[in-house]
């Protein structure tokens, strides 16, 4: 039976398939996220997206293989996301079913501000939130 886990971040964590130095000859297109890429700049913005996202499967990574990845959303402010486990203890720590995952990310650095390309650290509770689907 899978084990739903839903993920909300401040952080612009949109795959966009953007990866890699920037390549003028394959401008212009449309990234993933439906965002036309023409320049340098919209390229690292879209870069930097992709960055974010590749950092937080990751850092789920380290537990598990994350299945059924839902489409990134925004809601109320702040980038949503959910995935399923194979099974529901894999980031338990004690009493919290999502612990491991919490512990894992803090200080990670992940991209702030995506334009400016100023880091940040994720801090769970702070800035990324974990809670198994149906317990927001």
């Amino acid at each position: 039976m899978a084990y739903s886990i839903c993920v909300l971040t401040d952080f612009d964590c949109r795959p966009t398939g953007v990866t890699g130095h920037f390549r003028t000859n394959v401008l212009p297109f449309v990234d993933r996220a439906n965002q036309p890429i023409t320049d340098v700049d919209s390229w690292n913005s879209s870069r930097n997206q992709q960055r974010n996202w590749e950092t937080i499967l990751q850092l789920i990574g380290l537990y598990t293989q994350p299945q059924s990845i839902s489409d990134i959303r925004m809601q109320n402010g702040r980038w949503e996301f959910e995935f399923e486990t194979e099974f529901d203890d894999v980031f338990r720590l004690n009493e919290d079913p999502v612990g491991l995952l919490k512990q894992a990310c803090r200080g990670v650095p992940i991209i702030n501000y995506v334009q400016q390309q100023l880091t940040a650290l994720l801090q769970p509770d702070v800035n990324i939130w974990f809670y198994p689907k149906g317990h927001k």
